[in-house]
């Protein structure tokens, strides 16, 4: 696929545009080589060839599915996700260690950093805001690692909290009124305990302009 296909020019598709052109070339590739896939094989493989092209490879799925709030990857061969709470191994592989590196260094060139050799540890985000923290060889000694916690896509408040039961009404409005009263707040806990979320929320209570 990639002899055929000028990268320069895909990369300037969208990327429902770049996913036509490839699933029309891959339709191409396996009727020439007396291949035969379905329908949905065929989509699932296309889909694959876009993520490694303009996405995060095999962590687009991961990325995309909003049940998953944390992506854990050890190497190419295990991959953990944090899903309702919950630890759990993936069935998300990656081809060997240059592949878990090459999608590594993509995700930080994105924000105008690197991750090699001389630069093993680095912080960043997604374009989503999701944090992300890379460690490489030689401080990560059984290959690249990545760990990302997801940025919530929709926006939570003190009131959707009341409706979730994160916090009670009372407390609501305590926050509400030290937000309002300018005073100051010190939010603290352990990791993913919702410091962020928390904060954020009291945060849309400060007036426009300030």
């Amino acid at each position: 696929v990639l002899e055929r296909i000028d990268a320069s020019a895909a990369l300037q598709l969208s990327r429902d545009e770049l996913q036509s052109e490839l699933g029309s070339l891959v339709s191409e590739i396996l009727v020439e080589r007396r291949i035969v896939l379905s329908h949905k094989e065929q989509e699932e493989l296309t889909i694959k060839l876009v993520d490694e092209m303009v996405g995060f490879g095999p962590l687009e799925p991961l990325l995309n599915d909003e049940r998953i709030t944390d992506i854990m990857v050890n190497g190419p061969d295990q991959v953990y996700v944090e899903k309702a709470g919950k630890l759990e191994l993936s069935d998300v592989t990656f081809r060997n260690n240059t592949h878990v590196m090459n999608v590594a260094q993509r995700i930080v060139s994105r924000v105008g950093r690197r991750v090699d050799e001389t630069v093993p540890l680095v912080d960043a985000r997604l374009p989503d805001g999701s944090r992300v923290n890379i460690i490489a060889p030689p401080l990560a000694l059984d290959g690249t690692s990545i760990s990302i916690r997801k940025f919530a896509k929709k926006s939570i408040t003190l009131d959707t909290m009341v409706r979730q039961q994160n916090i009670s009404e009372t407390m609501s409005v305590v926050m509400k009124v030290a937000a309002a009263s300018r005073l100051n707040i010190l939010i603290s806990g352990g990791t993913g305990s919702g410091k962020t979320t928390l904060l954020n929320a009291m945060s849309r209570l400060i007036d426009q302009g300030e």
